[in-house]
């Protein structure tokens, strides 16, 4: 009786553990998309904002000098925080130009 008691415990704990890792990948990704969003929505880009789920990458491309894409990539992370998208730190933005090809002009971690 004593081991059906901690087999059903293991189960329960471990339903509940991958119920909540799901549910926090969940709402990182909803996150992501919705910043994606947002920049498709409101900047002229040259590339349509795209969500690397696997990496972690937010990544857009747009026709702006280097210096300028810096400060588009901390521009990114104050507005979506100040809509509550906050994303863990090993999530990065990455702002492409067609210049630069796959190589970003600026990468940021989120939370830096």
């Amino acid at each position: 009786m004593k081991l059906k008691l901690l087999l059903a415990f293991i189960i329960v704990s471990s339903i509940a553990s991958i119920s909540t890792f799901t549910i926090s990948n969940a709402a990182e990704l909803d996150k992501s998309e919705k910043i994606c969003s947002l920049l498709n929505d409101t900047i002229i880009l040259t590339q349509p904002c795209m969500v690397n789920k696997a990496e972690h990458i937010i990544s857009f491309e747009i026709a702006l000098e280097i210096e300028r894409a810096a400060m588009m990539c901390g521009s990114v992370k104050r507005i979506a925080k100040s809509n509550g998208w906050a994303l863990p730190s090993d999530w990065k933005i990455q702002v492409k130009s067609a210049k630069t090809g796959a190589q970003p002009m600026a990468e940021c971690t989120y939370n830096k």
